[in-house]
């Protein structure tokens, strides 16, 4: 009975031996040994970096599109992100100033099917300043400064910003057709009336004719190419230089 007891002994302690031993007979470099074993002891399964798919692509501002969600001007809007936008180097005109709606018009019916940006910079109101482009890949900034409703108000003050758009703008603005409401005094010109058409000259001296302003010699008579301005008529014309009765002589 002892020496039965005693084999048996011997035979555990043989068997212990050679379960050790095999797990030390695995190669070192079995990458799948390690794995398997790593994944079995901490319960989840190990992902090579970089294979898993975790959004990174809708937060890079890439490919994704964007749309307007309040369109302030021609040039800055609020978009389907929350962020609102201010085009960078080109200026559009405020909506009650002369072209303000057509810029406006423009900027909406550019983006109307989404846009990206390429953001620069922020101004002073926290908005993003950005170069905008629409759905095709197409620059908002230069086709604006290219229509004749964006002016080149902050070009030179912040081209450093960005010089590469900086320069596309200077060619997109030498080609642009001439818009007068963006012209200070053009709505003046655009729609002259006889008072706007009447130049002050210097005083003359001695007396003035009563039924001319400015002043004019109290003489005998007049004509236009001795006066050489316009001038408004009070009253009768003695001078007749008023041929067309707009009031205006000289015109």
């Amino acid at each position: 009975m002892r020496s039965r007891g005693v084999a048996a002994w011997r035979t555990a302690i043989t068997a212990s031996l050679l379960v050790f031993g095999c797990a030390a007979c695995l190669p070192e470099d079995d990458p799948s040994a390690t794995s398997s074993a790593n994944a079995e002891t901490s319960g989840t399964a190990t992902t090579p970096i970089g294979d898993a798919t975790d959004g990174d692509d809708d937060t890079s501002g890439g490919t994704e599109l964007l749309f307007v969600r309040d369109l302030k001007d021609g040039d800055s809007w609020v978009a389907s992100d929350g962020k609102e936008y201010r085009l960078g180097l080109v200026n559009a005109p405020e909506r009650n100033e002369p072209c303000g709606s057509q810029a406006r018009a423009f900027t909406s019916e550019y983006l109307d099917e989404g846009f990206t940006v390429d953001a620069y910079s922020s101004d002073r109101y926290g908005r993003s300043v950005v170069e905008a482009f629409d759905a095709q890949g197409n620059s908002l900034n230069v086709a604006l400064a290219k229509s004749g409703y964006g002016n080149d108000k902050f070009l030179k003050q912040f081209r450093h910003e960005n010089t590469d758009l900086a320069e596309r703008l200077d060619a997109a603005f030498a080609a642009a057709p001439h818009r007068d409401c963006l012209n200070s005094g053009a709505k003046a010109k655009a729609s002259p009336s006889p008072q706007s058409l009447v130049q002050q000259p210097k005083k003359q001296a001695g007396n003035c004719h009563p039924n001319y302003s400015p002043c004019l010699k109290n003489v005998a008579d007049l004509d236009c190419g001795e006066i050489g301005f316009p001038v408004t008529v009070i009253g009768s014309d003695p001078y007749r230089l008023d041929r067309d009765g707009d009031g205006i002589g000289c015109d």
